[in-house]
């Protein structure tokens, strides 16, 4: 680890003591009376979050994927949430069945990190980036959300209710001044 920052090593030996990510299982099988439910806010009853090790199909694949926010992800005047590419597809793949984004992108359900329901648009730019946005530049404000020092934690899943692809992201922050390394982020978060 020659040439890691102190400020590259701080923030590893604090966000190697982070907790595993929960997931929920799906205690019962879905009755066939509907259920009125607000879509403003989300209770972990209402989500299916499964790990994808239960089926063969999806074996190993994550559905997380962790980051640190940067400049161009909270600027006044880009206000998106660029995702990495294999991450994402990974997440897709181990959903099963995917909607087509189409040009103007998917409406979807993004949950904070206080169970609040903020509506955004996925996107898939020319060059297979995707990313968050419509909805986004509210969110980093909701959570006062900083570059470098806050580090989100992605979940990708289909809503219980409606089967819609949704994300669930929570945030830590960290004293760090500066962008980590790809290699110690890769380290530190394991993304698949």
């Amino acid at each position: 680890m020659d040439d890691v920052t102190p400020d590259e090593l701080e923030a590893v030996s604090v966000l190697l003591r982070l907790p595993n990510p929960v997931f929920f299982d799906q205690e019962e099988e879905e009755e066939d009376e509907e259920e009125e439910y607000d879509e403003e806010s989300v209770c972990e009853d209402d989500l299916e979050v499964k790990s994808c090790m239960q089926t063969n199909e999806n074996k190993g694949k994550k559905r997380k994927v962790a980051e640190q926010l940067m400049d161009s992800d909270v600027k006044d005047n880009q206000y998106r949430l660029m995702l990495g590419k294999e991450p994402v597809k990974k997440m897709m793949d181990a959903l099963g069945k995917t909607e087509k984004l189409g040009t103007k992108g998917l409406n979807v359900s993004v949950y904070g990190p206080n169970g609040e329901n903020h509506k955004m648009v996925l996107k898939i730019w020319i060059k297979g980036t995707p990313v968050l946005t419509s909805g986004w530049k509210n969110f980093v404000k909701s959570y006062k959300l900083e570059k470098h020092v806050d580090f989100l934690t992605i979940w990708m899943f289909r809503h219980k209710k409606t089967r819609e692809i949704c994300f669930a992201i929570d945030s830590t922050r960290f004293p760090v001044k500066g962008t980590l390394s790809k290699r110690i982020l890769q380290e530190v978060f394991k993304n698949p």
